[in-house]
């Protein structure tokens, strides 16, 4: 029996392969099965990530609100004091993110 990297690269294509190499082969065929034929487009995880990370700092923030809270916040989240407070100044955007972030953790 061939090893999995040579059935990977005989997957068509270039994404399959490529998809493979991140998730397996047995979960790429049945990605492949569920969706064939039709354009999939993955999106990048920037915005939910930046969402995510906003509303931890307003989380930690409203632990300890002491003097130096934001530029304790700005160091560890390598922002400056500016991007703290307008964090700060924002409601968060989305409210079921917290159980979908721990998946991406």
């Amino acid at each position: 029996m061939k090893n999995e990297n040579d059935l990977i690269e005989q997957l068509p294509g270039l994404d399959l392969p490529r998809v493979a190499r991140v998730i397996g082969l047995e979960a790429t065929i049945q990605l492949a099965k569920a969706f064939r034929g039709t354009y999939l487009y993955m999106h990048a995880l920037d915005d939910f990530e930046r969402e995510m990370r906003d509303r931890h700092i307003r989380e930690e923030y409203d632990k300890e609100q002491t003097p130096k809270k934001v530029a304790k916040l700005a160091i560890k989240n390598k922002l400056t004091e500016r991007q703290i407070y307008n964090i700060l100044g924002k409601s968060p955007a989305l409210d079921d993110l917290p159980t979908l972030f721990n998946l991406l953790k």
